[in-house]
């Protein structure tokens, strides 16, 4: 079994399949998401690591998609398309029987904006924008096992993401996987087909 259960949230705790969907949606883009990645990629991934203002990356996602909302506005239409898939009773549960962290791809200002909208709370966090580093570089990972001071086998990372799938892995984690951005995965130790679905069993 294991001990710590360690969510990601794009994907996991959000309806949409990555980022660029929800900004394509929140610019009104006429491009598709995967065409918006390949003009803004770049910029999103320095944004995470802490490496581009976030004020910058909001004026080139303007002029790259045309939009005319304000910064504010694109910024609060964003952080809007974050809700939890779950109930927070549930997720609750879960937390009497196994330790909780979240490890992300994210903005520490924007999951602190999150955590306390929604009032979810977690025993270890982990966001790109603060270590540094993004997945899937296995140092992310271990950083979880490494604060609860235990094996990397006695963690399990929740994800719909092959590639982290694949680099929680080979850290000695446990996975499961959730269809999402990656409609399968083979190698996963343990399938379901919903958030939701998880934590009933969790619980």
């Amino acid at each position: 079994m294991f001990k710590v259960v360690i969510f990601d949230l794009v994907g996991v705790f959000s309806k949409h399949k990555n980022v660029y969907s929800i900004l394509k949606k929140i610019t009104n883009y006429d491009g598709t998401a995967e065409g918006l990645h390949s003009y803004i990629g770049d910029a999103y991934d320095k944004l995470i690591v802490g490496k581009m203002n976030e004020l910058v990356f909001w004026n080139k996602l303007k002029k790259e998609t045309g939009s005319r909302k304000t910064i504010d506005s694109l910024k609060k239409s964003f952080l809007k398309e974050f809700k939890p898939v779950f109930k927070h009773e549930d997720f609750e549960k879960i937390k009497k029987n196994f330790k909780v962290a979240l490890c992300s791809n994210f903005v520490n200002s924007w999951w602190m904006y999150l955590k306390d909208k929604f009032k979810i709370s977690f025993d270890y966090e982990v966001l790109s924008s603060s270590l540094k580093i993004k997945k899937p570089e296995p140092e992310i990972f271990l950083s979880v096992s490494s604060f609860f001071k235990i094996s990397p086998y006695d963690c399990v990372y929740v994800s719909d993401e092959a590639e982290d799938m694949k680099a929680a892995k080979k850290t000695g984690m446990q996975t499961i996987f959730i269809p999402g951005k990656t409609k399968s995965f083979k190698n996963a130790d343990y399938y379901y087909t919903s958030v939701e679905n998880l934590l009933e069993v969790l619980a």
